[in-house]
């Protein structure tokens, strides 16, 4: 069924849970960023509006102890490597075929319109923001609406903060047609310790283990971790079973990682672009574990 945008967002807020029902907004100011705390200290940032990475990111984002999980950025030469320092800025969604426009290499830029604090009961962060899709040449593409909520596990033997992202993409414009290429979806850069060719491990949960193994398959969760600062840390990212299909995996032993639900790898069966009709609304979710080892 065709639906208006505006019914597109209503539908976005039922499904997570009704904002408006969860209370507390608070109107987000001119600031361009917003520092996330854990016991007054910080441990990510979240980037809504970028002139030169255009589209909204996490950079500098820690574990439970403080130790970093992403490559800096911008990345600091004879630390890092400098490769594709304006498209992978920490964690980040992006697509890189969307009606032919790349919002990966930041051709088409995603403009933040608003952001707001929510409450979410058992999470000491949560936020809604909400975006415009922009061609290459300006004009409107799709609406793109983030609530990301953020809560701490200890209870395992890992001490962990779990990141979840919910995403709605719409537009009334025009049908979506998501491209098949590898530039699609979630992704992370692992901060530079980490990274497999510094001796970091790539594991999936079928028991794939090296990013060239892992690289085009299909899998519910792939994992990245090394050793920093005498500890075991990494980052898990796990697609929800909700999502439109399962990911494959874009995985690269220079610490890239991407949950890619889109192109012929993730249904072998189907198309190979996946086509949104018009005033339909699409739900990606994604669940980031960000660790350290007790």
């Amino acid at each position: 069924m065709r639906l208006s945008l505006a019914a597109c967002l209503v539908a976005h807020l039922v499904a997570a849970g009704s904002s408006a029902a969860r209370a507390d907004y608070r109107t987000g100011g001119p600031r361009n960023s917003h520092v996330i705390l854990y016991q007054d200290k910080p441990i990510a940032e979240f980037v809504f509006d970028d002139a030169v990475v255009k589209r909204p990111y996490l950079k500098g984002v820690r574990t439970p102890s403080g130790i970093p999980v992403t490559r800096n950025h911008p990345p600091n030469p004879g630390e890092d490597a400098v490769d594709h320092d304006t498209m992978h800025p920490g964690i980040w969604l992006a697509f890189g075929s969307l009606n032919g426009e790349d919002f990966w290499r930041n051709k088409g830029t995603i403009r933040c319109d608003g952001h707001r604090s929510v409450v979410e009961p058992g999470y000491f962060e949560a936020f809604e923001a909400d975006f415009t899709m922009l061609r290459a040449d300006g004009r409107p593409l799709a609406k793109h609406t983030l609530l990301l909520k953020v809560r701490y596990d200890g209870s395992l033997v890992r001490r962990t903060f779990l990141y979840e992202f919910e995403s709605t993409i719409c537009s009334e414009t025009d049908e979506l047609v998501f491209g098949d290429q590898e530039e699609m979806g979630l992704g992370v850069r692992m901060a530079t310790p980490l990274v497999e060719k510094e001796g970091g491990t790539v594991k999936s949960a079928d028991g794939r283990v090296g990013a060239k193994k892992i690289w085009g398959t299909v899998d519910q969760w792939v994992e990245y971790s090394g050793v920093a600062q005498n500890a075991q840390v990494g980052i898990r990212v796990t697609p929800d079973k909700s999502n439109v299909r399962t990911a494959w995996w874009h995985t690269r032993d220079y610490g890239l990682f991407v949950a890619n639900p889109f192109g012929k790898r993730s249904l072998p069966a189907g198309a190979a672009d996946f086509c949104l009709p018009k005033g339909e609304p699409l739900e990606l979710k994604f669940t980031i574990e960000v660790f350290e080892n007790r």
